[in-house]
């Protein structure tokens, strides 16, 4: 009896590796230049990861990790990096992994040296911190990798989600091409300081949303005599909690970003009460979106004059320019031009929203229904 039993579990165990050899290890693979974060850019960084954001890719890892396929992982990081120019980032979503052992975590910090590798002598002025990330991983290989970090799993950073890994990767690329520009062409004079004015924050959202539109800026320009300047310190919430879809009160009003970052989350403490229903308890906190200069905050609330879903956390000092509700409603009895542009503004930032959102939900859906990829891909 214990012969056969131990024989049994000696099958089980070859069965298991074998179906796990066989079965593919990466589902979905995506780059900068289709997948992006949750970061609200402007058009200069947004034309920068369009030329670049193939340095940028993100594997989604399933099935257990162990010694056979954690090889063929690193085989589709290397084939991925092959012999490209240029520093590269790598994101590991690792949520559809059952599980790993120790020897799936030295395929992790060998991928992890692959990718550092990418970057050269000037790059490692500009990105000394790991250019893999690795975010979804179970307590173990978290743990793993935490005891490795003084032989070699200080290569590997561990991310909360893919979009705040992907973010980072999007900022550091950012940094090192603008550095890399500098190093070839120094500039001769000090660059400007930035401009916190409403004119020169409205005039950013303006060219963001509806580019080129001269007449609408003059008008929007004008608003300047019913705007006040906010300022918050980091870490302080714009408004106070609210109820989605509540009526919006006198602190609610049209906001426009002039320096500083704003996180725009997830709030599992928000209830929808002015939709009739409540948070489930497994609801969970997560970025919906990161606002910089020129963003506009309030296009929801000004549109439908209910409380959005989300609270608004500045990052750092964040300085905004205020313009209230009970002001621009006003403005439409006194100069209706002056209020047909704010609206043709909030429109156009509205369906810009839009349309982010559809490209982020079908990359989310190509990511879900992708069918797992059996050979290597090499770089775009």
């Amino acid at each position: 009896l214990a012969t056969g039993l131990a024989a049994g579990a000696a099958a089980s165990v070859g069965l298991f590796a074998y179906a796990s050899l066989r079965a593919p290890v990466v589902k979905y693979v995506a780059t900068a230049l289709t997948f992006r974060s949750s970061v609200d850019r402007g058009p200069k960084e947004s034309a920068l990861l369009d030329a670049r954001g193939d340095r940028i890719a993100v594997f989604s890892v399933q099935g257990f990790l162990f010694f056979g396929n954690g090889q063929r992982l690193v085989g589709f990081v290397r084939a991925w990096l092959a012999d490209e120019p240029g520093g590269h980032y790598v994101v590991l979503d690792l949520s559809h992994a059952t599980g790993a052992d120790a020897s799936a975590v030295d395929a992790l910090l060998e991928a992890a040296r692959l990718v550092r590798a990418t970057h050269g002598v000037h790059d490692v002025r500009f990105v000394a911190a790991p250019a893999l990330y690795v975010c979804g991983a179970h307590d173990d290989v978290r743990r793993a990798l935490r005891k490795r970090a003084s032989t070699g799993g200080g290569d590997v950073r561990l991310a909360l989600d893919v979009d705040s890994a992907l973010s980072d990767c999007e900022g550091r690329l950012l940094r090192g091409l603008r550095a890399a520009r500098s190093i070839r062409s120094p500039p001769q004079s000090p660059p400007a300081p930035r401009r916190t004015s409403f004119d020169a924050a409205i005039a950013l959202a303006a060219r963001r949303a509806l580019p080129g539109d001269d007449r609408l800026l003059e008008r929007l320009v004008d608003l300047r005599a019913i705007a006040t300047s906010r300022r918050l310190a980091a870490n302080e919430l714009l408004l106070s909690p609210a109820a989605a879809g509540e009526p919006t009160c006198a602190e609610d009003a049209l906001y426009v970003v002039a320096a500083g970052r704003v996180h725009v989350r997830r709030d599992p403490q928000q209830s929808t009460g002015g939709r009739g229903r409540r948070r489930t308890r497994a609801a969970f906190a997560f970025r919906l979106a990161e606002l910089g200069p020129g963003s506009l905050i309030g296009v929801h609330e000004f549109a439908s004059r209910t409380r959005s879903e989300g609270v608004f956390l500045a990052t750092e000092p964040t300085l905004l320019w205020r313009l209230s509700f009970d002001a621009l409603d006003a403005l439409a009895a006194r100069d209706a031009l002056a209020y047909a542009a704010v609206c043709r503004l909030v429109a156009a930032e509205l369906c810009a929203e839009c349309d982010r959102t559809k490209w982020r939900l079908g990359s989310i859906l190509d990511a879900l229904h992708a069918t797992p990829l059996r050979d290597p891909l090499p770089h775009a």
